[in-house]
């Protein structure tokens, strides 16, 4: 049969080593090193491309914990992607932010999908729209069930009591603490 493949992983120095020996892996610092001419960083390879289009590959939250805690990728680029795989997850009945275009900042629920817009009923002007789904987020309000499905807190699960601009902080009721997120 065919063999099999290995679970997806960063790139570990220890464990290179352990195998190819001490002489395979070159450190540069703390967070890059250097195996079989390749560059790794934050356990990721490090490649130099001109062909990156970022709205092709939305990754799954299983694929976006490998790139998630990586500090050469810019902070704001992992919250416009957080942004768009939540806005790719929205469902009819979601309350919505609305955070770029004409009618950014206002907030509404979503009445129709339809492939990469949305359509959002906003009460305050009595009005119904398309939005494309890139342009929403969820819209997280104080009393909200969450579940956590990336990063550190993976898999809790909690009511929101916080709420200000992009953070916000859940009581776990298992182990009775305030997350922040």
């Amino acid at each position: 049969g065919l063999p099999e493949v290995p679970d997806p992983a960063l790139f570990d120095a220890q464990i290179v080593v352990a195998a190819w020996g001490s002489q395979a892996v070159k450190k540069r610092s703390n967070r890059e090193f250097i195996f079989k001419r390749k560059t790794y960083m934050d356990g990721l390879q490090c490649l130099v491309t001109d062909q990156f289009y970022h709205k092709e590959a939305i990754p799954t939250p299983s694929e976006f914990e490998f790139f998630c805690l990586s500090q050469v990728i810019p902070p704001e680029f992992i919250k416009h992607t957080t942004d768009v795989m939540a806005a790719r997850c929205l469902e009819i009945g979601d309350s919505v932010k609305i955070v770029a275009g004409e009618v950014q900042g206002a907030v509404g629920k979503v009445l129709n999908i339809h492939y990469t817009q949305a359509l959002v009923h906003i009460p305050r002007d009595d009005i119904q729209l398309f939005v494309l789904v890139d342009y929403l987020s969820r819209n997280i309000e104080i009393g909200d069930m969450v579940k956590v499905e990336i990063g550190e807190y993976k898999g809790i699960l909690g009511f929101v009591i916080a709420s200000e601009e992009d953070d916000i902080t859940i009581f776990d009721h298992y182990t009775a603490k305030h997350i922040s997120l």
